[in-house]
């Protein structure tokens, strides 16, 4: 097999992981009840660990593929925004169909609490 087969082989299989997991996560959620709030503020970080962000963006949002972007030390309101716009569905570009998939069970109070542990990250 050439190079540029074994290359395409490579991509195959990773893509085929990516997705498998993407399913498994999916299927995960769906059978457990999101997190819950306690009194006071959110913990952006244990949102963002439990509702399985870290498997597509890394830890802290460092996004360890190439494929997904880096949300770490974005800002708060453009990740508010974005994650807005996945929820309904006004973003139709790039991983969209499995963003909305995510973020079927996440409150809006949620998504304000990943947005702001997020800005606050490192970018690596």
């Amino acid at each position: 097999m050439t190079r540029r087969g074994l290359i395409g082989a490579y991509k195959r299989v990773v893509t085929t992981l990516g997705v498998t997991l993407i399913l498994q996560i999916d299927s995960c959620l769906a059978q457990s009840p999101g997190p819950s709030a306690g009194e006071g503020t959110l913990d952006g970080a244990m949102l963002y660990r439990t509702y399985g962000c870290s498997a597509c963006h890394g830890d802290g949002g460092a996004a360890p593929l190439p494929e997904h972007p880096k949300l770490a030390g974005q800002d708060a309101a453009y990740l508010i925004a974005q994650l807005r716009d996945f929820k309904r569905e006004a973003r139709t570009n790039g991983q969209s169909a499995s963003m909305r998939g995510y973020l079927k069970t996440v409150s809006d109070e949620d998504l304000v609490a990943i947005a702001q542990y997020l800005s606050k990250q490192r970018c690596r």
